[in-house]
């Protein structure tokens, strides 16, 4: 089948609830209701079983004794909202389908933590790190198509759905629903089929399976909660095909933390974990082969409208997968099985299933919670959309429409730039520009005025070869000194008003900003904050190779690129993990400034990367009487030795070490 270009229609996917509409954070401990089943004599209660992944228990897929041997890896795409970078998850591939997000730094791709929950539960790493996913071999792709308002045009899901088919790969989780039966997406998941992909997608997480899961290629799958029992939001109404855990389950959310959602969309990632499980068995089984065993040895306990074929059932699974392998090349003799089974499926024998009844939860380290107002263990009863907030700084700094602070050589000091590259030669202490910013937004949170631009953030006077554009600090045809960040202005050079943004940012990321409210502009701050931390060790690490000695990373060799030198991005993680420790945990308000210690890492990543200027600007810091800072011998294992141009033979043995 043909792409019909001319009849390509653009409208928007919703998701929600991880799958379709209300996305929920649960952040207290929960306790699941021990009300009477109404399939009680199948289910076995387990009331001593507290484990905080009970859901890897219900479906018999714990990922501590799934045993296996080595096997050629499965290739599972995620089509969403992208998967945040981690060293919990590892992303073999991924891309940005979002016009003019392509280079957003990948520490934060994923605005709503929609696609990293997802990506945790298939395939987070057993690492003593947050949780383990189902199936931590599998090779993933990261398409991100949902936006920060978890929207997507049909015409740019199936670009991605076309880029995976590209990439050869087995299974396509898709956690996203639209009412709208479009041709456009029909073909895509119908070719994508053809190719011999597997096809997993939530459900509407209402009384109908919307579009894709509706269509028959795809898998639609439902939720159950702890007890085994059909979640409120899940579909009742024949168009399930098979159900798996989806309420309450802990995940791996942004900045590796760890949050509690529920939705479809947990649901169907289970069913994408299982079916990669079953799928290392024999790489060379088709698509159809592994759809059959998973709803031929799915558990029905309960009715076919609600459950479809069942509950998944790994370990079953597995039994049904060899029982049907000997045959499965035989065509005449596997279809008439998987038909006759299908048919029966009422009569196959049903498994117990155990409930839960107090099941171990966490509180997200950073997980917003719009109805309590929570931010994981911060309650913010002043900013109880506080992540939002601190999200869209963290990609302000790139929307040139927006605030005009883009550009590494512009606006260094928010770019993570330490070098200006101009006739005055002036170089740029991204330090002191970190700290100042987390200034800032301590001033604004609390309702104090904005300090005083440190001598670091400022250039030399302005002259015929130096406009002062790339200061923290304005000057007015008055002569007056003004900072360029106050409570009026984010951009007072460019003359922008957070007024101005007011709507681009309601409409963008986060509908209850409001430009006069102190504490929101503040954690946009702490965000702008963030982001320059990102572009600090994507743009000024220096390659410690013989070949690159003491040259700066480009573009061209892949500095956004978190394959290439990986440990520039956990460095740049553990940071932003630091700052997140400085929020206080009421109000936002006593701890948001930024210490040079945040940089303090345990860990020498010479053999990586260097940060060029990192022993200079530290130096410096410490040095000057604004701040209250000493050095620790922890700064070094990021600096440049290459910086001791007197020994440069010893350097450079240092470096080859």
């Amino acid at each position: 089948m043909r792409r019909n270009v001319q009849r390509a229609i653009c409208f928007c996917l919703i998701i929600g609830m991880l799958g379709s509409s209300t996305l929920y954070y649960v952040s207290e401990t929960a306790t699941f209701a021990e009300g009477r089943k109404k399939f009680n004599p199948i289910i076995n209660s387990e009331p001593d079983v507290t484990n905080i992944n009970w859901n890897y228990h219900m479906i018999h897929a714990i990922p501590a004794v799934v045993k296996r041997k080595q096997a050629e890896k499965v290739k599972v795409a995620i089509i969403d909202s992208g998967v945040n970078y981690s060293d919990d998850i590892n992303v073999h591939e991924r891309k940005n389908f979002i016009p003019g997000e392509e280079e957003l730094p990948v520490l934060y791709e994923d605005f709503s933590g929609h696609g990293t929950s997802v990506a945790g539960i298939i395939a987070a790493k057993d690492n003593q790190e947050g949780i383990t996913g189902i199936n931590s071999n599998v090779e993933l792709y990261s398409a991100r198509v949902l936006d920060s308002k978890n929207i997507a045009p049909v015409n740019r899901v199936v670009q991605a759905i076309d880029w995976a088919v590209e990439k050869k790969v087995n299974i396509i989780n898709l956690s996203f629903t639209t009412s709208r039966n479009s041709k456009e997406l029909r073909e895509a998941v119908e070719r994508a089929y053809d190719a011999g992909i597997l096809l997993i997608a939530s459900t509407a997480n209402k009384n109908k399976a919307d579009y894709p899961a509706a269509y028959d290629c795809v898998m639609a799958v439902g939720a159950v909660d702890s007890n085994g029992k059909i979640s409120t939001f899940s579909p009742s109404n024949n168009q399930i095909e098979i159900t798996a855990p989806g309420e309450k389950i802990l995940s791996t959310d942004v900045f590796d933390t760890l949050s509690v959602h529920s939705g479809t969309s947990l649901a169907a990632a289970h069913v994408t974990g299982v079916a990669s499980l079953l799928w290392e068995k024999d790489i060379n089984v088709t698509n159809d082969y592994i759809r059959c065993v998973l709803d031929l040895s799915a558990n029905l306990y309960g009715k076919r409208e609600a459950y479809g074929f069942g509950l998944v059932d790994y370990e079953y699974a597995k039994e049904v997968f060899d029982l049907l392998r000997p045959i499965a090349q035989q065509d005449d003799r596997y279809k008439t099985l998987m038909r006759t089974g299908l048919e029966q499926i009422e009569n196959h024998k049903q498994r117990t299933v155990p409930t839960y009844r107090e099941v171990d939860s966490v509180e997200g380290a950073w997980c917003v919670d719009a109805h309590n107002a929570t931010l994981g263990d911060y309650t913010f009863t002043n900013a109880p959309n506080g992540r939002a907030y601190i999200l869209a700084g963290c990609t302000l700094s790139d929307r040139s429409a927006i605030t005009a602070l883009q550009g590494i050589v512009d606006n260094p000091y928010f770019h993570g730039n330490w070098y200006y590259d101009s006739d005055t030669k002036d170089e740029r202490n991204y330090f002191a520009s970190y700290l100042y910013l987390t200034q800032i937004a301590s001033a604004m949170v609390q309702g104090k005025p904005i300090p005083k631009v440190p001598t670091l953030c400022k250039a030399g006077e302005p002259n015929a070869k130096s406009d002062y554009k790339d200061s923290m600090e304005y000057i007015s045809r008055a002569g007056a000194r003004i900072p360029l960040i106050t409570k009026t202005y984010i951009n007072r050079r460019s003359k922008i008003k957070w007024t101005d943004i007011e709507q681009a940012i309601q409409e963008k990321y986060a509908p209850s900003f409001d430009a006069k409210n102190s504490v929101h502009k503040g954690l946009i701050v702490y965000g702008l904050a963030m982001h320059h931390v990102a572009d600090l060790f994507a743009h000024s690490s220096v390659m410690p190779n013989d070949m690159e000695i003491g040259r700066i990373i480009s573009h061209a060799q892949g500095a956004d690129e978190p394959r290439f030198v990986k440990k520039r991005y956990t460095a740049a993680k553990l940071v932003i993990k630091n700052m997140l420790s400085h929020l206080d945990k009421e109000h936002v308000t006593k701890s948001g400034t930024g210490t040079l210690r945040d940089f303090a890492l345990n860990m020498n990543y010479g053999r990586y990367f260097y940060v060029r200027k990192f022993r200079k600007y530290t130096q410096q810091i410490c040095a000057s009487d604004e701040y209250n800072e000493e050095f620790t011998y922890q700064y070094l294992y990021l600096s440049d030795p290459w910086e001791d141009e007197t020994k440069p033979g010893l350097v450079k043995k240092q470096l080859m070490e």
